[in-house]
This record gives C-alpha cells, structure tokens and sequence, in this order.
C-alpha cells in the first residue's frame, strides 16, 4: 500500500506541474499576440524591437534561510520567465519520476521511505 506521504507529494507535485504548464501557456499566447500585432503593424516578428521592454511578470525565488516556505519576489523580462517555468516544469518532472518509483515500491514490496533510508545507512 502507497503511504499518505507519498500519496500526498505526488497530488502536490501534479498540481504544480500542471499549474505550472498552464502558466507557460499563458506566456506562449501572450507572446504569439504580441507576434500577431506586430506582423498586422510592420511585419516579420523577427525584425522587431524588443516590445517587452517595461513588461515583467513576477517569479517567486525560494530565499532559503530558516524559514522553507520563503520566497522573494522578483520582476524579470517574460522571455527569462519563461525560461525559468520551463525549468522548474523539468525539475517538477523529475521529482514525479522520483515519487512513482518510490509508490511502485511501496506497492511492490511493501517499502516505505524508512526502510529505504535505513538500508541506505546499513551496508
């Protein structure tokens, strides 16, 4: 059987990827509307000027420090923020991965991340 705390970090984790997916969406419109309205103005996208240029969107920078649920907010220009969402969507991933294979244990054999740890520290 799967437990709670493995049960409850995957939950977690596909809320964030999939929160996090969609924030990415939201991004590729706003940047294929800006294309948009630049070909309807002058042409190809790729000879344009930044337009972006005052326009930021907010990324929460974990702060360390005593406190793991800190966060500093910072403006950064949208096409840094996207690069950033995709690689925190990687990571998010990753730890999926991470978190399936630790249920399928769990299902399989019966192992918690207890027994896990102990066999880690016993040769």
């Amino acid at each position: 059987m799967i437990t709670e705390s493995t049960a409850l970090l995957l939950a977690h984790l596909h809320r964030e990827r999939d929160a996090t997916i969609n924030l990415l969406a939201e991004c590729e419109k706003e940047k294929e509307r800006d294309n948009a309205v630049w070909e309807r103005s002058f042409g190809s996208p790729t000879d344009k000027p930044n337009l972006n240029k005052g326009r930021y969107i907010e990324v929460r920078i974990p702060s360390g420090g005593f406190d793991s649920n800190a966060y500093m907010p910072r403006l950064v220009n949208p096409a840094l923020g996207m690069s950033i969402l995709r690689a925190h969507l990687a990571e998010v991933q990753s730890k999926i991965v991470t978190a399936n294979e630790m249920a399928r244990l769990e299902l399989l054999e019966g192992v918690t991340p207890q027994h896990i740890a102990q066999q880690e520290v016993t040769p």
